[in-house]
């Protein structure tokens, strides 16, 4: 058995031997037909493609769907986009009853603080990303 996950064996998406851009020669010669063969990638070094999470994408789900915590799925804090729910649904429940705005209001301060510290968690799971694949 390997040491390493097969998902972390790295993916070479480089063309073959003679086909590195910062080459003098790139460019020159004939095109490459036909498909490739396993010696296309000795001696490449691997290029790890990293997802990264949006800034932008994370504040627009916080705006127009941050009552419902569908940020913080975005985030990666699955228990806070539960807890998110719940306050929201406990608050439409004992609305009528005056108890659930206590609810509302909670969440409405979650909301604030998550205007603040957004980039701080983008950056997080950025960061985290980058440390898993290196």
């Amino acid at each position: 058995m390997s040491e390493r996950p097969e998902h972390y064996t790295p993916q070479y998406i480089n063309t073959g031997n003679n086909r590195n851009p910062f080459s003098p020669s790139y460019g020159l010669g004939q095109p490459r037909q036909g498909g490739f063969s396993q010696g296309d990638f000795q001696g490449s070094a691997p290029t790890f493609v990293i997802h990264q999470k949006s800034l932008l994408v994370a504040y627009l789900l916080w705006f127009f769907l941050g009552f419902f915590g569908i940020h913080k799925f975005y985030l990666r804090q699955p228990f806070m986009g539960l807890f998110y729910l719940i306050l929201n649904g406990l608050g439409a429940l004992l609305a009528a009853v005056l108890v659930g705005y206590f609810f509302w209001g909670l969440l409405a301060l979650l909301w604030i603080i998550d205007a603040f510290t957004m980039p701080i968690r983008v950056n997080l799971m950025n960061a985290l990303a980058t440390r898993r694949v290196y």
